[in-house]
């Protein structure tokens, strides 16, 4: 009939635009492997609104996501597009899960008062060794050990980005060991058979199960396992896997006493010797050494209870990144983009940092002290 051609059409327009709004390919970054894939539901004759995404930014931390837009058909796909838009955009410029989603609660309830999305959301951090997380009312990732321990990462499950109304998320921090493999889903994967209770526990079996190790198609693997007949809902599932010991031959480390002048000399030396010329004229590394004379010398003036730092150079993605890490008693944060207000004594030592490099800030670590990221200027720079 007329009318079930057309509800045919709407769902294979529906389902080319969702799978173009999701990413082409997963990103290719050094010490970690990842896998996804999506199918949409067997019932109803329009696809949903899940989504999952993986974006290196690029001070080299990497944003992951996972979500469900309410409703179906093309304008839930829509939706799709955009809320992936402005999750990254959010990324670029606060890589704190927490302030992601309600930025992108404010957004999205301004285009689309009406709909409301679910999701999770990680930002990765390989040199700190570390996992940031934040929930927005989405069914909670899993965390699998190398020996096959299992962690539910299900702290405050918070709102739906368009029904938080003002009220703030928490971003939860938690260790990541070599060979961890985070797996990140919709509601379709366990609740195929109405029951979900038992399509969580059949999961968390999976999970376990599955051998990470030979990274064969993982997350079609999970799905298999747990709905061999499919799904009524649409279904995504986003797998990735650690390897720091790959990652860390691409970095470079050294722990210094700030006030030893001697100390920082030789850290400064071997870190200008450990930029490639190919990638950083004789400008740009006497402006990188600049620029990590500057953030050692900031442990010194405000880095108050301890001198101690820690230096990281990540040369794994397009642009090195380099990290100087201290445990004084006073964290501080700093974005550079802003404009600085130059009659204000706090951030004024940083500004000369900000205008040397591509991109810098500096966060308070979770437990005690401060972490300055700053993507170095060279060749490719515009």
């Amino acid at each position: 009939t007329e009318h079930r051609a057309a509800l045919e059409h709407e769902r294979a327009s529906s389902a080319t635009f969702q799978r173009a709004v999701l990413p082409a390919n997963l990103p290719l970054i050094t010490g970690l492997l990842s896998d996804a894939v999506y199918r949409p539901g067997s019932e109803g004759a329009q696809v949903g609104g899940d989504w999952y995404d993986t974006v290196r930014l690029p001070d080299g931390r990497i944003l992951v996501a996972v979500g469900d837009v309410s409703g179906h058909g093309l304008e839930a796909a829509v939706v799709v597009g955009v809320i992936r838009q402005i999750v990254r955009g959010i990324a670029q410029l606060h890589a704190d899960p927490a302030l992601i989603l309600d930025a992108a609660d404010q957004a999205l309830s301004l285009e689309y008062p009406d709909t409301y999305v679910t999701a999770w959301i990680a930002i990765l951090d390989q040199v700190m060794h570390k996992i940031t997380y934040a929930c927005a009312g989405h069914p909670a990732a899993l965390l699998v050990g190398a020996d096959r321990t299992l962690r539910e990462l299900d702290k405050d499950h918070g709102l739906p980005i368009g029904l938080r109304g003002g009220r703030f998320g928490a971003t939860h921090t938690l260790p990541w060991s070599n060979g961890d493999t985070l797996v990140l889903y919709t509601d379709g994967l366990i609740e195929a058979k109405r029951d979900i209770l038992a399509g969580i526990a059949l999961l968390k079996e999976v999970a376990v199960m599955v051998d990470f190790e030979t990274w064969n198609n993982p997350a079609e693997r999970i799905m298999r396992l747990v709905i061999p007949n499919g799904s009524p809902d649409d279904v995504a599932i986003l797998v990735l896997r650690v390897d720091f010991a790959k990652f860390e031959r691409q970095v470079d480390r050294w722990h210094l006493n700030a006030l030893d002048a001697a100390a920082s000399t030789d850290v400064r030396r071997r870190f200008a010797a450990s930029l490639p010329s190919a990638n950083f004229s004789e400008t740009h590394i006497a402006d990188a050494e600049l620029v990590l004379g500057e953030l050692i010398g900031n442990v010194v003036r405000h880095a108050r209870g301890c001198s101690e730092a820690d230096v990281a150079v990540d040369h794994s993605g397009r642009r090195t990144v380099v990290h100087v890490l201290d445990t004084g008693d006073a964290g501080f944060s700093y974005l550079s983009r802003p404009a600085p207000d130059l009659y204000s004594e706090s951030g004024r030592g940083l500004f000369p940092v900000a205008a040397m490099t591509s991109e810098f800030h500096v966060d308070r670590r979770p437990w005690r002290g401060s972490h300055a990221r700053a993507v170095l200027r060279d060749r490719s720079s515009v």
